[in-house]
């Protein structure tokens, strides 16, 4: 018979969550009986059910979570606050599958910030609001787990491949390096949250060489802060 509501939700999640870890087109998203010929799932077999369970699985959005992703790309983030300053950083993380809601700043205590405590990020998004040539561009990478700094990213530039972010929304990362140019008096400061040690020290810019940087080498960072100043 036909999946209920709750095993097509779990397995949208599934089926997205492993394209966007492999980057797995919806193409090639099918079923045993495409392979073998078995009837198998039976139900779905028929042409015009596969078609439609497909594209809800592959493209769909998955009840109760939000999450959306109709292929390797990020799916699209939600829209910055209207009433952010011109100076603000903005900022959003990448994690558990989904863009998390942009933050502005980092307000008070520890509570503002982006991510989700206790699931590695593997992608971030930041940018200073306003005209660059009064507030500077901010220029940020990030540090994969077990390997090397990935490319600089300049604010929500695109880059070669069409993304506008640092990282990769697959991997896992462990160090966070940014910069403020084009603007003197100015800096970012920024401090992430490491899973196994909590929240580290602030840095501002990243130091003197690759060395300066927020994070702790061999462990994943799950929550950042950031701030011009």
């Amino acid at each position: 018979g036909a999946f209920t509501t709750a095993e097509i939700d779990r397995l949208t999640w599934l089926v997205q969550h492993l394209m966007q870890k492999y980057n797995i087109p919806a193409s090639r998203v099918i079923r045993h009986y495409d392979v073998t010929g078995k009837k198998c799932p039976a139900y779905y077999v028929d042409s015009a059910r596969w078609k439609t369970l497909h594209t809800q699985i592959t493209g769909g959005k998955v009840s109760g979570t939000g999450n959306t992703a109709s292929s390797n790309k990020a799916p699209a983030p939600s829209a910055p606050s209207t009433t952010d300053k011109s100076g603000d950083a903005i900022y959003q993380a990448f994690a558990a599958g989904k863009w998390w809601d942009y933050v502005t700043n980092w307000g008070s205590g520890t509570e503002g910030y982006a991510g989700v405590i206790g699931k590695a990020l593997s992608a971030l998004r930041a940018y200073v609001k306003g005209d660059a040539k009064t507030v500077g561009y901010l220029e940020y990478r990030l540090h994969k787990l077990g390997g090397d700094y990935f490319n600089w990213q300049r604010d929500r530039e695109m880059d070669k491949n069409g993304e506008n972010y640092a990282g990769d929304c697959r991997n896992k990362f462990d160090g966070l390096q940014m910069r403020l140019v084009g603007v003197s008096g100015k800096k970012v400061r920024y401090r992430t949250h490491v899973i196994g040690k909590g929240w580290l020290d602030w840095i501002e810019d990243y130091g003197s060489g690759d060395n300066g940087y927020a994070g702790w080498y061999g462990y994943p960072i799950d929550a950042v802060q950031i701030e011009i100043i």
